[in-house]
């Protein structure tokens, strides 16, 4: 949205008002810079590197304290509290002092020792102490990366390498060449993207590192989580039958196999012709030997009794919602899918669903967007709530408790991402700007631990990502060079269709669009269906008119064309289905979101952070035995890659860089199915329920003291875009 005159007069006012205060932030700090410089003198004097060994030497002044009354601690503290450094840095100044002491000695050269020692000795010890106490420059800085490279979650590293080490007299292009020789030193090349650092220099070519951070700051990417639980949507009662008909035309669903029998029969197949003898005989309870005796009256009827025989073998499955109405449904098998139907409209959902549980799940969401009021399933929450897929999870890991649905939303995306994101995917929640979601609830493991458990984590759109590719902006530019391309060549085919048509005096007219200009206008407003421009359709049935009225006033087959009409239609006609299949291949590609190589990393830190916060001694999740037995086998392999090596390795990591403990165990039985059911397992002479205890494993970080008190006082980054997940200003830390 374009920014208004008075909002622009805004910005550029609280920008000076921004600057005033910071000026006189520095103003009020300059005491305290040289008391400092007093204290990091005194350390350079004779002796005082004794007196800081005893424990004798004051602390480094602050602004709230410019004359201190403590003391540092001496040496033998320092060694007693393993604070080893500060130990060292104390012998410095004793060897720098013994240095001095030896001067009439040893001349110059002790001198210079003993000032090479003592400031060595100075320089770690007031970086220690400016870290403990904060220096005024680096207080001035804290204060940048404060307002600009963090929000409420998030601190950006790139934004923040810029404040804290970029040259300050960077200017422009200069700035863009120091940030892409800081990659990975600070600086994070996938926060760039996103960032728009360049495109920002590019508009201010003399653009200062102050102007740069400000103008890209608000291009951060923020994520924010919408948490849903409980549900109080009214239920919803499915029915389920094997149809032998079609329910909105009535045709049976075998015919086509009938009349390839019949088919079979006139041509003489004398296989089937003994297949069909076979069931004659069966069926009929008859002892004919021969297909010749088999009345020819009956040929159909017995094709038709064996089709239905096999349909019969695997036959669809209707799943009604009742009290809906007849056209509502959906119907299939999981050998081949499942189609969706509401109000008798077949519904693309993107994604066919080949499990009776997911074609409940897109029949649900079919009719939720087609205007129905939104139901859940029986046995699902009643205090108020939108959940929609407890009762899935239940089917096969019910217990635990306070279930709850986590969407993480890209909260400042782009308005074109946006939009185009409803175009590209079909995701299980309405959230508009959505990454990535979990099904979460809190449950209880072996070991009688306490634990945030996900049922399931899934990013729809970065699914449909890995499938079919992303509109990045180097995407996109080679679109629209190769759709030029080929555009530029239908135009061509079309001005040599012309000349062609009237030789032959056909007088169909071309479409709107083409007779304006004779050039191909895709931009023209509301010039669409579903997602191909309309001037193809056009185009097709143009192309179809000449055809047809030549064959027609010429009494000849379409094949019979003139060998010059024929080959210009071709022509054209090639490049119009180059154009579709171009323009198909960039419909289904997904917008550029980020975290699209580890979403389910970003997504387990943010909940491990939800867990730390609620004192939860773990946080799990389910391995893919459990997908597998919940949805189809379709994609087994998808579900082993997902749940049983990246995420088990993403916590592994997670795990040994706080001080967690990361376990390969399993939820407790007795709270996942029920009081006694671990007896049960364990009872020799009862049958294992094998299937339901590999169910119920889990990857588990165990949330040890220490890691507990590194993430309440860091904050845990997000992968390389750069952000901390959690709920507090306190968690901010960098990457």
């Amino acid at each position: 949205m374009a920014e208004t005159r008075q909002q622009r007069q805004q910005r550029f006012l609280q920008r000076d008002l921004d600057r005033q205060a910071r000026e006189q932030q520095i103003k009020e700090k300059l005491p305290t810079l040289g008391a400092q410089a007093g204290w990091m003198g005194g350390l350079m004097a004779p002796s005082s590197g004794l007196t800081d060994y005893f424990g004798l030497y004051p602390q480094i002044p602050t602004e709230e304290n410019m004359i201190p009354t403590e003391r540092l601690p001496s040496f033998s503290e320092n060694i007693e509290n393993k604070r080893y450094m500060d130990a060292l840095y104390q012998t410095m100044g004793v060897l720098g002092d013994a240095a001095y002491a030896s001067a009439p000695f040893t001349g110059p050269a002790g001198l210079i020792a003993g000032t090479t020692l003592k400031g060595i000795g100075a320089a770690g010890k007031a970086s220690k102490a400016s870290k403990s106490k904060g220096i005024a420059s680096l207080s001035e800085q804290a204060d940048l990366v404060n307002k600009y490279a963090r929000d409420e979650n998030f601190v950006s590293p790139t934004i923040e390498t810029l404040i804290n080490r970029a040259p300050k007299d960077l200017k422009g292009k200069q700035i863009t060449e120091w940030v892409n020789a800081s990659a990975n030193k600070g600086v994070k090349p996938k926060e760039l993207q996103y960032l728009g650092i360049d495109e920002f220099i590019e508009a201010n070519p003399n653009a200062s590192i102050d102007e740069v951070v400000r103008g890209v700051s608000d291009n951060q990417i923020k994520i924010r989580k919408n948490v849903i639980s409980g549900d109080d949507s009214p239920v919803l009662e499915f029915l389920e039958s094997t149809p032998d008909r079609d329910p909105l035309d009535g045709s049976n669903f075998w015919q086509w196999r009938t009349d390839d029998y019949v088919y079979d029969i006139e041509k003489g197949d004398s296989e089937i012709q003994k297949e069909l003898l076979d069931h004659y005989n069966e069926a009929w309870d008859v002892n004919k030997k021969s297909w010749d005796e088999v009345p020819e009256i009956m040929h159909e009827e017995i094709a038709d009794s064996l089709a239905k025989k096999e349909y019969r073998y695997n036959p669809y499955e209707m799943i009604e919602v009742a009290d809906v109405g007849d056209n509502t449904f959906a119907l299939g098998n999981e050998d081949i899918g499942y189609s969706i139907f509401v109000d008798g409209k077949r519904i693309d959902t993107g994604d066919v669903p080949y499990s009776n549980t997911e074609a409940r799940i897109q029949l649900r969401d079919a009719m939720s967007r087609e205007g129905y009021d939104f139901g859940r399933i029986d046995g699902e929450e009643d205090i108020y709530s939108d959940i929609q897929y407890k009762s899935y999870i239940d089917n096969n890991l019910p217990g635990g408790e306070n279930y709850r649905e986590v969407v993480f939303n890209w909260e400042n995306a782009p308005e074109d991402a946006v939009s185009q994101l409803r175009q590209s995917i079909h995701p299980h929640f309405d959230d508009e700007n959505q990454i990535a979601h979990a099904l979460v609830r809190d449950r209880t493991l072996e070991d009688g631990s306490k634990s945030l458990h996900i049922d399931e984590l899934q990013s729809d759109l970065h699914r449909e990502g890995s499938r079919h590719g992303y509109k990045t902006k180097k995407d996109i530019k080679e679109f629209n060079k190769e759709s030029s391309n080929v555009l530029s060549k239908m135009e061509d085919a079309y001005a040599e269709l012309r000349p062609v048509v009237s030789k032959y005096r056909i007088m169909v007219t071309p479409p709107e669009v083409l007779r304006k200009n004779n050039k191909f206008d895709f931009n023209v407003p509301d010039q669409s269906v579903l997602g191909q421009p309309e001037v193809l359709y056009d185009l097709r049935d143009y192309i179809n008119k000449i055809g047809r009225e030549y064959s027609q006033r010429e009494k000849v087959g379409l094949s019979q064309l003139p060998k010059d009409l024929n080959e210009s239609l071709f022509k054209l006609e090639n490049f119009v289905k180059d154009f579709e299949t171009l323009n198909n291949k960039q419909l289904l590609k997904v917008p550029d979101y980020p975290f699209k190589d580890d979403w389910y990393n970003m997504g387990i830190k943010s909940l491990l952070v939800d867990a730390i916060d609620e004192g939860k001694d773990a946080i799990s999740i389910s391995t893919s035995a459990t997908m597998k037995n919940r949805y189809t086998d379709q994609y087994d392999k998808f579900y082993e890659m997902l749940y049983d090596k990246k995420i088990p390795s993403a916590m592994q990591k997670l795990a040994k860089k706080y001080g967690g403990k990361f376990e390969k165990g399993s939820l407790d039985l007795d709270d996942t199915y029920g009081a006694g059911f671990k007896e049960t397992a364990r009872n020799p002479n009862v049958m294992k329920p094998e299937l339901s205890i590999e169910i119920a494993k889990a990857n588990t970080i165990k949330i040890t003291p220490e890691m507990r008190e590194k993430v309440l006082k860091e904050g845990i980054p997000t992968f390389s875009a750069g952000g901390v997940i959690g709920n507090f200003p306190s968690r901010l830390s960098k990457i």
